[in-house]
């Protein structure tokens, strides 16, 4: 069992306000704080001690009482439920535990009456709370038997309940460890600007001054771009990895791919792109909806034409309707869109064309809720959209073939 000194209970119990309050992210404790970045880290990983002043002004800003500070983590224990409940009803109770985070194992069991075995992992409150909300409530329960592992008299194969235990910060006089990758390039941006005060050039030299500026700005600009990336949403501008990450969607998908082209939003090299992206088609369920700009006659223009009977002919499920037919979703715009979803985990979302000389930037998401509103999407205008006409096939085969 660890021992936890003075010190030692504050840097864990600073962290753990960090982390639930502020996102994890130092820099922005540390305005609220109304201190250097620097001198967090250093409070955090025991360069520098937490005095009773400091203290109390961090329980002020989490709104804690005075004291709370010095009090230890809670323990953390590990528990097993034998939960009653028909057998018809176990697969959907498996499927809510998912939800709750201590809840490390599940499963349907035979030999007893009880059919479901769970085991949690967390504090006694955080487990009691799992078993009132997700089990003991859960529609077809009858009964439950909890019992807690007692502490010295349980062992593991996996990882043991004493290692999930918050443990004191370590003191370390590398960078790369304390640096979280949300917030650590926040904080170094703005550990360089409180330096960049302090420095001789920044009344020397307006020149270098405004370029190191831009530079931290820049900076700060890739750590909000890493902190959506770690949260399922990356933004992708470089030409090299606008061609190449759509191949490699394709190739990698196994089941599905639902895809919608708007067809009058695409360069030259999007272009070249299209007859790689059709050679590598070779899912099991594949869906395209081709969007045409509005005009009088609904028709598709003969590149268009054959474009969509080229991917009938691989076995892609084919319809077309105009932009005003369009349908908006949910996702925050207000215009037809151009994405694929691959295998209902990804969407590769491109953004509106600037210019031909141009490509596109695009957003891959693998965030399920933002998956679900473009699956969502897809699947409302593929409604209302219709199929080539057996005249149309019969012309395209021509413009094919001759």
């Amino acid at each position: 069992m660890h021992r936890w000194g003075h010190d030692e209970i504050r840097r864990t119990n600073l962290k753990r306000i960090i982390d639930q309050q502020f996102n994890g992210c130092q820099a922005k404790f540390a305005r609220a704080l109304e201190v250097k970045p620097t001198q967090v880290s250093n409070m955090l990983h025991g360069k520098a001690s937490i005095g009773n002043s400091i203290a109390q002004r961090i329980e002020n800003i989490a709104h804690w009482q005075r004291g709370d500070l010095d009090n230890p983590p809670e323990k953390i224990v590990t528990a097993y439920t034998w939960v009653s409940i028909p057998i018809h009803k176990a697969g959907t109770l498996l499927e809510a535990l998912h939800d709750y985070d201590c809840v490390k194992e599940a499963a349907v069991v035979y030999g007893n009456d009880m059919n479901v075995f769970v085991k949690l992992q967390g504090t006694e409150g955080r487990i009691q709370e799992t078993l009132m909300r997700a089990i003991s409530s859960h529609k077809g329960v009858r009964e439950t038997c909890t019992s807690i592992a007692m502490d010295g008299l349980h062992w593991q194969t996996e990882q043991p309940a004493q290692d999930l235990e918050p443990q004191p910060s370590h003191t370390t006089n590398s960078p790369s460890s304390w640096m979280d990758a949300e917030d650590g390039l926040a904080l170094y941006a703005d550990e360089l600007k409180q330096r960049l005060k302090h420095c001789p050039i920044n009344s020397e030299n307006s020149l270098f001054t405004d370029h190191i500026n831009t530079m931290i700005d820049e900076l700060q600009n890739i750590s909000n771009l890493v902190e959506l990336a770690l949260a399922g949403q990356m933004t992708v501008t470089k030409p090299n990895q606008l061609m190449l990450y759509p191949i490699q969607l394709i190739e990698n998908a196994q089941h599905s791919v639902y895809a919608t082209v708007v067809w009058e939003q695409r360069n030259t090299q999007e272009t070249e792109l299209d007859k790689k992206y059709i050679e590598k088609q070779i899912v099991t369920k594949n869906d395209k909806l081709f969007i045409l700009p509005n005009r009088t006659i609904i028709e598709p223009d003969n590149d268009l034409l054959v474009r969509m009977y080229q991917e009938m002919q691989i076995g892609v499920n084919v319809t077309y309707l105009t932009e005003n037919q369009w349908k908006m979703g949910n996702t925050g715009t207000d215009y037809p869109e151009e994405f694929g979803i691959f295998d209902e985990q990804h969407v590769w979302v491109y953004q509106p064309l600037i210019n031909q000389q141009t490509m596109r930037h695009a957003i891959l998401y693998n965030n399920p809720a933002m998956v679900k509103k473009y699956l969502d999407l897809f699947h409302a205008n593929q409604l209302a959209a219709q199929p080539l006409s057996p005249e149309q096939i019969a012309k395209a085969e021509k413009l094919v073939n001759g």
